[in-house]
């Protein structure tokens, strides 16, 4: 059985919510978010900065 971490499901749901299953506004979301998390000097994208880049899509 395939499990997810509870930030994975997390993630999903933020972006779930701010594209309504556009792939076009997920796309630029994944980016931006990628961008951020780079500047800040994270490896991958958290939580927190999902939240951030969404919340300005919805």
């Amino acid at each position: 059985m395939l499990r997810f971490p509870l930030v994975f499901l997390s993630m999903l749901k933020v972006l779930g919510e701010a594209t309504g299953g556009y792939i076009g506004l997920l796309d630029m979301i994944l980016r931006e978010a990628g961008i951020r998390a780079l500047k800040k000097g994270l490896s991958k994208i958290d939580l927190e900065t999902l939240k951030e880049v969404a919340g300005e899509y919805k």
